[in-house]
């Protein structure tokens, strides 16, 4: 048991050595807060009488170089790893059912450009939409769900799956 807990400590250490250890989190609030979306298992699961899945490790990356070393560090010890951007899911994809790392991608949150003659963005994974359609509006009126030009405001997406044809995220 304490082989364990001193390699749980250490994989928490390499992670703190890579992002500042005030962006990894292995506190028991944190962890629930991450083991539910918007999907009915986590729902179910407690009607149930069982205990949420949580991560063993929570880190918030602030670059995608930190992600391929924080990647590194999962595969050398076997960890799953589940990213995590807004929590709004409502499929459950993003719940770490196995533990592991979950990568929340907030930090990352940059608009690298946005191409009015193509009407493409390129925008960091952690981009709230709100923010981005706030972005693209300054730029070009464009309605981010549709890919048309507007002569107005454009109403707020309703999902991100509508985007994806629209906008190159990085």
């Amino acid at each position: 048991m304490e082989s364990d807990q001193f390699l749980y400590e250490m994989i928490r250490s390499e992670l703190a050595e890579i992002v500042g250890s005030e962006y990894v989190s292995t506190e028991e609030t944190d962890k629930l807060v991450y083991s539910t979306d918007w999907a009915w298992m986590p729902q179910m699961w407690l009607d149930r009488g069982q205990k949420l899945r949580t991560p063993d490790y929570i880190v918030h990356p602030g670059s995608a170089e930190e992600i391929s070393e924080i990647m590194d560090i999962a595969n050398k010890y076997r960890i799953p790893v589940v990213p995590w951007g807004g929590g709004s899911g409502s499929q459950g994809a993003a719940l770490p059912i196995f533990g592991g790392i979950l990568l929340d991608t907030k930090r990352m949150n940059r608009i690298i450009a946005i191409d009015e003659q193509s009407l493409t963005v390129t925008a960091q994974a952690g981009i709230i939409i709100e923010q981005l359609e706030w972005a693209v509006n300054e730029k070009v009126a464009f309605d981010i769900a549709t890919g048309e030009r507007r002569a107005k405001r454009i109403l707020p997406v309703r999902s991100a799956t509508e985007i994806v044809d629209h906008i190159a995220l990085a």
